[in-house]
């Protein structure tokens, strides 16, 4: 079982992709935006951010430079869930960061899928 935070400013979406979460027997934390994400990081440790790229009040990409600079060792815990990786003002980030991105609107398998192969990597990392 895994600790998951999981951060999207859609409350259906966060809902939806808290449950899965919590199908697959993981203990699931939520946060509306970026800002709630770091207050979180703050007091506790995840093993897996599955994250939103456009939010409100600090997106994905700054959450990601937060991240960077603050615990570097959670990049590689961290999954972008969006529809917004193509859009212009993500365009430099996505190219330089190249972080791991399921595109919205997206199967339920391949969430399940996508989370389960970055625990098997963010295990790995650990051993």
């Amino acid at each position: 079982m895994a600790r998951v935070l999981v951060v999207d400013d859609d409350a259906a979406v966060r809902e939806l992709m808290a449950a899965v979460m919590m199908r697959a027997g993981h203990s699931v934390d939520v946060a509306a935006n970026g800002r709630e994400a770091l207050a979180f990081l703050e007091r506790g440790a995840c093993d897996l951010i599955v994250c939103d790229l456009k939010m409100p009040v600090l997106d994905g990409a700054g959450l990601y430079d937060q991240i960077r600079d603050r615990w570097p060792a959670l990049l590689r815990r961290l999954l972008f869930v969006s529809g917004s990786a193509a859009m212009p003002e993500y365009r430099d980030f996505v190219r330089t960061a190249q972080p791991y991105i399921l595109p919205k609107p997206f199967a339920i398998a391949h969430l399940e899928e996508a989370v389960r192969r970055m625990l098997e990597v963010a295990q790995g990392a650990q051993a």
